[in-house]
């Protein structure tokens, strides 16, 4: 049993300021038998104070009250009292700048990525490109710029190709549904279209695992892209193609979806043809796009998830695109990197000087 003087002067002691612990160790095991630990102490402490303190409070002189508790016996007396004061200002923005003064270079370094090909794929979607109008001497720096990119390694590498790869669909300056506009050297076109591609696939077949080349149908050149796609394949038999004549086209690679068509026909259906048509594809897939071309401009769209985009283009200027004010458009290409089941990247590549 603790004297009930020894319990009040502990109290007195803690009022005094008179730390806990030193209260614990130089007063109350000096003066009892009691083998309590300095825990069990605090606490039996505190009960003592609720049950035996009075209003008799010794308080630090700079002590300012913020709120108290009273608890009184049946007669009106004040039987404890617990009063807590305002807590200290302090200057932050003095402490804050006192800080930023201290600091010191962290040590730490970022442990360098190196993101392996098997998990990255580049799809290259050159979409009206207009050979005859624009030459080879134009995307000359388009083709150093993508060869950049290919020489990362990539795990599969794709290559849209056609989409008014060629100005014209024959040599009468017609396009394929006959309409006249400005006659092109198509044979130097076929040339440049050969002097661009075949460098480019041949570094893709060293930098990839898989090559696919993807042809897609324009309004302008549904026939010499199709030659030309045909022509590619016969000189690479180790190499993916898709030559079928149709509108529509995906590919698929690890949860990417990407469709394509030229976007001259049936524009504001696109999305839903595309995920009705490949819906299992679609579901399947975490990152979905499909990529358009046909008005030389970008335009971008999110419908039920997809990513529709209306890619921009490199190309000069036709007299089509200034009838139609797409003249001050950005002039660039889009090419994009993948990792598994999503976008990383997408690169600008740009033509002329």
């Amino acid at each position: 049993m603790i004297p009930i003087e020894v319990k009040k002067r502990c109290i007195e002691l803690k009022t005094e300021g008179v730390a806990v612990r030193k209260i614990y160790s130089d007063y109350f095991l000096a003066n009892t038998d009691s083998e309590a630990k300095f825990e069990s102490f605090q606490r039996k402490l505190n009960v003592w104070v609720k049950k035996y303190g009075t209003d008799t409070v010794v308080l630090p002189d700079d002590f300012r009250p913020k709120w108290g508790t009273f608890r009184f016996d049946g007669n009106g007396n004040v039987e404890a009292s617990w009063i807590r004061g305002a807590k200290e200002e302090r200057d932050w923005h003095s402490e804050l700048l006192e800080a930023i003064s201290n600091a010191k270079p962290m040590e730490k370094k970022l442990q360098h990525y190196h993101s392996l090909s098997t998990d990255r794929m580049l799809e290259i979607p050159l979409f009206d490109m207009h050979l005859g109008v624009a030459d080879f001497n134009h995307y000359k720096q388009t083709q150093n710029e993508i060869a950049e990119l290919i020489e990362c390694g990539y795990d599969e590498i794709i290559f849209a190709v056609g989409s008014d790869l060629f100005h014209n669909n024959d040599h009468r300056g017609r396009t394929a549904k006959g309409t006249q506009i400005e006659q092109v050297d198509m044979i130097k076109a076929f040339d440049d279209a050969v002097s661009f591609y075949v460098p480019l696939i041949n570094l893709a077949r060293d930098k990839a695992k898989r090559v696919r080349i993807v042809y897609v149908k324009g309004n302008h050149d549904e026939t010499p892209s199709w030659y030309f796609a045909k022509y590619l394949s016969a000189i690479y038999q180790d190499i993916v193609f898709d030559l079928e004549f149709q509108e529509k086209k995906i590919v698929t690679w690890k949860g990417i979806f990407i469709g394509y068509t030229h976007g001259d026909k049936g524009q504001k259906a696109i999305p839903e043809v595309f995920i009705t048509k490949w819906a299992t594809e679609w579901s399947e897939a975490t990152t979905r796009e499909i990529h358009t071309g046909h008005l030389h401009v970008l335009k971008e769209r999110d419908s039920y998830g997809t990513r529709v985009r209306t890619l921009p283009t490199a190309g000069i200027t036709d007299q089509w695109s200034m009838d139609g004010s797409f003249e001050g458009a950005v002039k660039e290409f889009n090419i994009f990197e993948y990792k598994s089941r999503r976008l990383c990247s997408v690169h600008s590549v740009y033509a002329g000087e």
